[in-house]
């Protein structure tokens, strides 16, 4: 379990698991934005393909809050370990979440450094049931698309 601080300046804990997470990671940011931040563009990104293609399958835990099941639109917000790949989407994205055998469309918002599920999030949330403490686990498989999970 690690926390840290997201752009917001709220602290959250999140399980971060996969093939490219073999330690803990701690991701620090302070009030602050910087200049990297106000300037992030996807033109800036030097990865290579490849680079991108290792974050593949990835995946990371999350625990709902009430911030996340109160139908305001306020979704889960990307893990900061798939920024190589959403660094490079448009300011909004459509994605694809597929739970319990249904295909979701959730628009994902980037802004600067951070990334969250937006407009589709609700709809998602209400119409599965999903409850306060619940912990999702979303594993990106590329392609704009995450297969997600309930963790007992």
């Amino acid at each position: 379990m690690n926390h840290f601080r997201d752009d917001d300046g709220y602290f959250r804990f999140v399980d971060f698991t996969g093939p490219c997470c073999s330690e803990d990671l701690v991701e620090v940011s302070d009030s602050s934005r910087a200049s990297e931040d106000i300037n992030d563009s996807s033109s800036d990104d030097k990865r290579s393909n490849g680079d991108v293609a290792d974050l593949e399958m990835f995946s990371f835990n999350v625990t709902l809050r009430l911030s996340h099941v109160d139908q305001q639109c306020h979704g889960a917000y990307l893990s900061g370990i798939l920024r190589p790949v959403y660094r490079t989407w448009r300011k909004r994205t459509s994605t694809l979440l597929y739970f319990r055998g249904t295909e979701w469309n959730v628009e994902v918002l980037r802004s600067n450094r951070s990334c969250r599920f937006g407009v589709g999030w609700d709809e998602f949330i209400l119409h599965n049931g999903l409850i306060m403490d619940q912990k999702l686990c979303f594993e990106y498989v590329g392609d704009y698309t995450f297969h997600v999970s309930v963790v007992d």
